[in-house]
């Protein structure tokens, strides 16, 4: 195994033992908001291996449902600890969100819309990024 991926596995399983461990004593975090303004229901998927396609793939293949969106409606995206702390615990520094219409959903499964790039926007935010969107996503 090369050096970089042994680092980033281990990195991963800090990450991982960190949101388990203050998924336990932490209040849900809510701050983080997702406007869509468009006439479709969306629903939103958080990746963090940026920029590993091949990783975001595995990862979103053993995710949950994203969540659901209505059209012209706007929803928190909790998370169970602060989005501050984990953004800076993310080995990129990068989170990634990936915006499907629900329609989409319907006929293919989210692994098939990133690989054929059926997805409304992907959206690469820092943590600066989202301290100067005052922690809100728009789209479109």
């Amino acid at each position: 195994m090369k050096p970089l991926k042994i680092f980033y596995k281990t990195y991963q399983i800090y990450i991982y033992l960190f949101l388990f461990i203050s998924c336990s004593g932490t209040k849900y975090d809510e701050k983080l908001i997702f406007n869509n303004n468009s006439d479709k229901t969306l629903s939103i998927y958080e990746a963090r291996n940026y920029p590993d396609t091949m990783q975001i793939r595995e990862e979103i293949q053993n995710m949950d449902n994203g969540e659901h969106i209505p059209s012209r409606k706007s929803v928190h995206l909790g998370i169970a600890h602060d989005w501050e702390e984990y953004m800076k615990l993310l080995p990129s520094g990068i989170d990634m969100f990936y915006v499907v219409n629900d329609d989409t959903l319907k006929k293919f499964d989210i692994l098939n819309i990133i690989r054929k790039n059926k997805i409304e926007k992907r959206f690469d935010l820092t943590l600066d990024d989202l301290k100067k969107s005052n922690w809100t996503i728009t789209f479109p």
